[in-house]
């Protein structure tokens, strides 16, 4: 019987979550966009990405969504950034890179 095939996103999502935990994460990309579910130019989600930085002696993460020519941020914790991966990787974008 053939051995059972890995999910890449499993593993990408693994080693997002080993590193976050050991706060050896310096920066997440998200990029190379599907356009299926976005119309318009200033809709489309063209890249995300995430670097740490401390905020009252904590770990956040800030996550820099790109839309045209804007960019937009929000501030994370480590959880709220793999959520936020988990749902992007696969629905919105094909490429990621830690």
């Amino acid at each position: 019987m053939p051995a059972p095939r890995k999910c890449p996103l499993n593993d990408f999502l693994d080693l997002v979550r080993q590193s976050l935990k050991q706060d050896s994460c310096w920066g997440v990309v998200l990029s190379q966009p599907l356009r299926l579910l976005q119309t318009t130019e200033a809709e489309v989600l063209s890249k995300l990405s995430a670097r740490p930085f401390e905020l009252s002696g904590e770990r956040q993460y800030q996550l820099a969504e790109r839309r045209g020519k804007q960019e937009f941020h929000v501030n994370l914790t480590a959880s709220e950034l793999l959520k936020r991966i988990h749902e992007e990787l696969g629905a919105r974008f094909e490429q990621a890179d830690l």
